[in-house]
């Protein structure tokens, strides 16, 4: 038996929760000075042959473990339930290190979709506003309340809507576990709770091992750290016939670099289009503007090709890692892109350019990190001023591994593109743009010839689930201004799903409340640390405390809670679609305005 389950621990009181999901059924159980469940959880434990949880490797299970397998049954369950919350709180504190071995296999979302990186880090709360969950719940009591026996059920509602919830992610996430499934069967090690990137460094492990004999144990233990990086020494033979970019060179050129993860930036202005250098990707943009007929040039697979052609490795793996590199991204193009196969050795591909700079890795050596990302910003900015200067196009816009480019010869831009490809020892893929619509390098939408949509930040109407999904109905009406020409307030006025409207907020504890007027009384409502709301022609305001300053949160705008959403004829919602309207504009005044024509 499969189950999703969950565990709540207060200072005297115990739950677990699981959803059986083959059963369709919830069973939960407590440990308070009224109720001992020990025992009958226990038996139950015995037929569940999975549990899959959000964080649960490193909360609920790391909890569970020393109860379940060592169970003393002549604890009362007030010596239970005490003993129970004074383990979760070591967890939460990181004052325990230890991490059991689960006598129940584990499967951890929280794990598997990566939220343990800061860059990706989401509660449970906040997805459950991104997923539309009926309910966003918050614990009714703190965890160091003294429960009642008549306040259970109110804990066992809460425990047993996070599963619910928890479980409506997993169902979100059956890709990811199917490929883990299918990838732990190619590989013998089981990936299930893998993030993408650790699946990658896996098999890249797997294929380093194969190829030099020597065991994985052995690999993982290499890194290369560095106290001070020489950019000059990581510099391929780069030359600029521009006084801007060679003046970028020259201070690359002299930079001595201590700490590769905290940024530094430069800039210039190169034919009306400022370039930005730093320690990740090259970006830039030449204004504001919708733009027509317009050439994109990728780079295919930069970062692998990069470091295949000019032999950039990490030191203590040496060039059998560009061997290795090059061998998977040749198998990759073996499997159609919807194979595992595929998916694996992208993983592969993509995964060991990333964990260079991570001390965790054994792909560790951050001098290997900047050679790929500075010498890849110099190539790019080299395409772009050939291209310029040759008089082949106009540069818009150049972000990490692309540039569009307004065409003003193509054989003079194929001719560009051959020399810089066959020099350089890397391959472009070509596309147009019937029309882009730019906000800045970071900030696009885009229509190809063949149809296809291209997004980006602000402009995307499907984002990640871990990103604020807010006012989905904004991004879809620009979508179809820039794309079909339809005008926003057709877009909003013609939409009828109270979703599209909804927005989300993560705040601090005690730093938000509601304020209405109900007949003559002002009603303030602290609020609770995930918010979801609508703007609306009827209802109260949201106010922010900053230190000593109280501010409304859309100004002389209402606002409607929907922490608990209620269903009913989209009309009786009073959704204030002025607002979402004048959000549309913004977005699209944000492009027009700077109107630039080539």
């Amino acid at each position: 038996m499969i189950v999703v389950y969950d565990i709540e621990s207060l200072s005297n009181l115990f739950t677990v929760t699981f959803y059986e999901i083959k059963n369709n059924k919830y069973k939960s159980f407590v440990v308070h000075e009224s109720q001992n469940d020990l025992k009958p959880l226990v038996e139950y434990l015995k037929g569940v042959t999975g549990m899959i949880g959000y964080n649960n490797i490193d909360y609920d299970y790391r909890v569970l473990h020393p109860f379940i397998t060592r169970p003393d049954y002549s604890l009362s369950g007030a010596e239970l339930a005490s003993e129970i919350y004074y383990r979760s709180s070591l967890v939460v504190e990181e004052k325990i290190k230890d991490r059991p071995i689960p006598i129940i296999p584990q499967r951890d979302l929280f794990r598997i979709w990566h939220f343990n990186s800061k860059s990706k880090r989401v509660s449970l709360k906040f997805l459950q506003i991104n997923m539309g969950i009926e309910n966003v719940q918050e614990m009714p009591f703190s965890h160091k309340s003294v429960i009642t026996k008549e306040q259970i059920p109110m804990i066992l509602e809460y425990n047993k809507n996070d599963v619910y919830s928890t479980y409506r992610f997993y169902q979100l996430s059956a890709d990811k576990m199917n490929l883990r499934k299918a990838l732990s069967a190619k590989y013998g090690v089981d990936m299930g709770n893998f993030s993408d990137v650790k699946i990658g460094e896996q098999i890249f492990l797997k294929e380093l091992s194969k190829r030099t004999g020597v065991p994985e144990k052995i690999i993982e233990k290499g890194r290369t750290p560095r106290t001070s990086i020489s950019v000059k020494d990581c510099l391929i033979d780069i030359n600029f016939e521009s006084r801007e970019f060679g003046e970028i060179l020259e201070k690359y050129k002299k930079m001595i670099i201590s700490d590769t993860v905290k940024n530094t930036s430069m800039a210039c202005t190169f034919d009306g289009v400022v370039y930005e250098f730093g320690f990740g990707g090259l970006h830039a943009c030449r204004a504001t503007g919708v733009y027509k007929n317009v050439k994109s040039a990728d780079v295919s697979s930069y970062y692998p090709n990069l470091a295949i052609g000019q032999k950039f490795y990490p030191n203590h793996l040496g060039p059998v890692f560009c061997e290795v590199y090059e061998n998977i991204y040749k198998e990759r193009k073996k499997y159609p892109k919807s194979s595992p196969e595929s998916a694996a050795y992208k993983l592969a591909l993509n995964g060991s350019f990333g964990q260079s700079n991570s001390e965790w890795s054994f792909f560790y050596d951050p001098a290997f990190t900047m050679k790929i990302t500075i010498n890849g910003q110099l190539l790019l900015a080299k395409l772009c001023e050939e291209i310029t200067l040759s008089g082949a196009g106009k540069i818009i816009m150049a972000n990490t591994d692309g540039i569009e480019i307004a065409i003003i010869s193509e054989d003079k831009f194929r001719n560009v593109c051959e020399k810089w490809e066959k020099q350089f020892k890397l391959e472009l893929e070509y596309a147009t743009y019937s029309k882009l619509a730019v906000r800045d390098a970071n900030a696009y939408i885009g229509v190809k010839t063949t149809g296809e949509v291209k997004e980006k930040n602000d402009f995307e109407t499907k984002k990640e689930i871990y990103k604020d999904q807010s006012m989905r109905i904004v991004p879809i009406a620009v979508r179809e201004y820039f794309v079909n020409g339809i005008p926003p307030e057709y877009t909003i006025e013609s939409c009828k799903d109270i979703s599209m409207f909804i927005l989300g907020k993560r705040s601090h504890s005690g730093t938000h409340e509601y304020v209405e007027v109900v007949d003559t009384d002002v009603r303030r409502t602290p609020l609770s640390k995930y918010i979801r709301y609508y703007v609306s022609s009827k209802g109260g305001t949201i106010m922010k405390k900053i230190e000593d300053r109280v501010i409304n949160v859309h100004l002389g705008r209402r606002m409607t809670l929907f922490n608990n959403w209620q269903v009913k004829p989209f009309d009786e919602y009073c959704v204030d679609k002025s607002f979402y309207l004048t959000e549309a504009n913004k977005l699209i005044n944000s492009v027009v305005t700077g109107q630039l024509s080539l």
